[in-house]
């Protein structure tokens, strides 16, 4: 009776190890996976507020928004932006808008450049506008993403170098 017991107790004892190994192993990819999919979300939402900006743009004749306020509307005819850190809707509040002092600025998708000094909410969408000194109307833009610490979102090319993801108009 007690070799039955111990027999038992020791299959027992295998299972979980086994289960213990196949999360071992298992876990970091999950993790990986799990990252990289909140990221396609952040991008795609990114794609989305490009989107609106391009539909307000085309309805008003060829001029861009200036602020949050203006393509807000057009977010609903895209389909809205999910943040995928909480599953909640992105308020308006919650995106980070700034201004682009140089033109070429929209576009500078260097670690030291000013889409890579952006702060935001994690999970959410940035937006800067380059408006010419002494104009009123915006020239150019550019929309980023925030990973789960608030920092742009950043992507490695080939030669691994560092780029911020940024998509401008």
């Amino acid at each position: 009776m007690k070799k039955v017991a111990v027999v038992r107790i020791l299959d027992v004892l295998i299972i979980i190890a086994i289960c213990v190994l196949i999360y071992i192993l298992v876990q970091p990819q999950f993790v990986r996976y799990r990252n990289q999919t909140i990221e396609a979300q952040i991008k795609a939402n990114a794609y989305t507020v490009k989107a609106a900006i391009e539909h307000y743009i085309a309805d008003h004749i060829g001029v861009y928004p200036k602020s949050v306020d203006d393509f807000w509307p057009y977010l609903d005819e895209e389909g809205g932006i999910i943040n995928p850190l909480t599953g909640n809707e992105i308020l308006k509040t919650e995106v980070h808008t700034f201004k682009y002092d140089v033109p070429q600025d929209y576009k500078d998708d260097s670690p030291g450049g000013v889409n890579s000094q952006q702060k935001g909410t994690p999970g959410s969408i940035g937006v800067g506008f380059f408006i010419p000194i002494g104009d009123t109307l915006v020239k150019h833009y550019g929309v980023i993403g925030f990973n789960k610490s608030g920092n742009p979102l950043f992507y490695l090319d080939p030669g691994k170098k560092r780029h911020i993801f940024v998509i401008y108009g």
